[in-house]
Order: C-alpha cells, then sequence, then structure tokens
C-alpha cells in the first residue's frame, strides 16, 4: 500500500507549493531581522506610506492638523508642507488600502489585548508586515495561475521559485516588507489574470 502524500490539497494544487514555502521563509526572516525585534518597522519611506492608516481610522484627519511638530520633526509623522502651509502625506494611498485589513487586524489585536492602541505600537507593525508577507506569497501564486496554461505547470513553478529566492523580491519581502515593492507585484500580477 502506498503512503499519502502529506500535503494531498498541495499535490492536487502544484503551484501552491513554492508560495507557501516562500511565505514561510518570508514570516521566519520578517519575525527574527533587527528591525522588527527593535519595534522599527515602520520608518522613512514605509511609515509615509502608512500614515494614513493612523491619520484617517483613528484620528480621522488626512489633513494633519493633530500634529504639533515642525516639518520633518514629527516622530512617527513624515509629511511635506503644501503651498499654503497645509500639511501633506508625500506617499499616494494604494499601500495604506492594501495594508488596511492588517492594520485593523492590529487595532483589535491591541483593543482586545490593552495594549496601546495608536497605530504605531509593535502589534500594529506585526501585523501589518504580516500582511506584506502574505501579499508577497498571494503575488507568486497569482503569477503561477498566469503562467501555467501558456507555458505548463514545470514553467510556472520554475519562475515561481526564480523570482521568489533568485531575486530581491526575498528582501522586500521581508527586510522591508512595508514599501510598495511587494504590494506593487502583487497587484500587476493580479491584473495579468485578468
Amino acid at each position: 500500500m502506498r503512503a499519502a502524500f502529506p500535503f494531498s490539497s498541495l499535490k492536487k494544487h502544484p503551484l501552491a507549493l513554492v508560495p507557501v514555502v516562500f511565505g514561510i521563509a518570508c514570516f521566519w526572516i520578517f519575525t527574527n531581522h533587527s528591525l522588527y525585534r527593535k519595534k522599527a518597522l515602520l520608518v522613512n519611506d514605509m511609515a509615509e506610506y502608512y500614515l494614513y492608516l493612523p491619520a484617517y481610522f483613528l484620528h480621522h484627519d488626512v489633513a494633519l492638523s493633530y500634529i504639533y511638530s515642525p516639518e520633518g520633526e514629527g516622530g512617527f509623522y513624515w509629511y511635506k508642507g503644501g503651498p499654503n502651509g497645509s500639511r501633506v502625506i508625500k506617499m499616494t494611498a494604494g499601500v495604506a488600502c492594501m495594508q488596511a485589513p492588517f492594520f485593523a487586524l492590529g487595532h483589535a489585536t491591541a483593543l482586545l489585548t490593552g495594549r496601546k492602541a495608536d497605530g504605531w505600537s509593535p502589534v500594529y507593525q506585526f501585523w501589518v508586515g504580516l500582511g506584506s508577507v502574505f501579499y508577497a506569497a498571494l503575488a507568486l501564486w497569482l503569477l503561477g495561475r498566469f503562467l501555467q496554461p501558456l507555458f505548463g505547470v514545470d514553467a510556472a513553478r520554475f519562475t515561481q521559485l526564480a523570482l521568489g529566492f533568485a531575486t530581491n523580491y526575498l528582501y522586500y519581502a521581508s527586510y522591508e516588507n512595508c514599501m510598495s515593492h511587494v504590494y506593487t507585484v502583487c497587484v500587476l500580477s493580479g491584473l495579468l489574470l485578468t
């Protein structure tokens, strides 16, 4: 009698294997690298993409009028001065829209566990970082779904492996995973299927 394949669903869906392994690798790297351990995941450009979420959902003010500091001295709040003295978030809101479900999970976790619910505490950073790992793996799966009918399962899986482990995609999916790169690859991979 033949032993059953331990991951029978992965055998039925061979293009899911690489994204699952890639997601596990990214999660391990993400939770073990220094930015996450220092609770400083949302810094520089990553904070600027994310700034829409606490501004809109917690402060109800994307004009950033609740910040009482000069330009560039707002701690987590990075913004530019507008021509009429207003405050402007330099980045567009697309990344924040994709981070929003994970921001909501972070906020719920903060409220349920009694942690600081300010939008910037470590629980928010964990969930938003985990969301990026999710989108990175989803992008590889979507890309495989696009490539399989055109080139076959083997070529699709090889492309998933090459993109995931032989390019800087792994770096942006794990070390600087709140940058726009992973989200862009995910959206473009989804658009290929339309």
